[in-house]
């Protein structure tokens, strides 16, 4: 899942001289992108044994210091609904909080492109919530997705 509104530069492997752009309401900011797109479907455990789906965001400043977690468990049918749910989690944290500037990070870059263009979901089993993402960030004044490899994003998959 992605680290929400996490701003680790360093932990992300993002440097000021970056030139990678990709950015929602306004100005650019730094992104990474890749051709790995995540797994469509979720793969069952093995019998006899139990998995949790969850969802994290874990939220930062530009000093590292970690500002909120939010976690949320449920039915997931596959990766990709949960990136999406993940993020709709990480915009609702932007909204209660009040931070009016931030970045969503995923490692789901399939999600990440979607997000950026706005044309439509990659699957129409997720289109309600990229629907729902959609609306929301209209109430955030700067709102950039941005992909982060799956190696950047060990601290929010942590917590589920």
């Amino acid at each position: 899942m992605g680290d929400g509104t996490a701003m680790d530069d360093e932990k992300r492997g993002f440097k000021e001289d970056d030139n990678h752009q990709g950015s929602m309401g306004g100005a650019s900011l730094p992104t990474h992108s890749s051709p790995r797109p995540c797994p469509p479907k979720w793969t069952p455990p093995t019998g006899g044994t139990i998995a949790r789906s969850g969802l994290a965001v874990l939220a930062r400043n530009h000093r590292r210091e970690i500002l909120d977690i939010m976690l949320d468990w449920g039915h997931l049918d596959s990766v990709l609904e949960a990136e999406f749910k993940a993020i709709l989690l990480a915009i609702r944290l932007i909204l209660e909080r009040g931070w009016g500037q931030a970045v969503i990070q995923s490692d789901c870059k399939l999600a990440i492109d979607a997000l950026n263009t706005r044309e439509h979901p990659p699957d129409w089993l997720v289109n309600g919530v990229f629907t729902d993402i959609v609306s929301l960030t209209s109430a955030i004044s700067f709102l950039s997705f941005d992909f982060a490899p799956r190696s950047c994003n060990l601290a929010a998959d942590a917590f589920v």
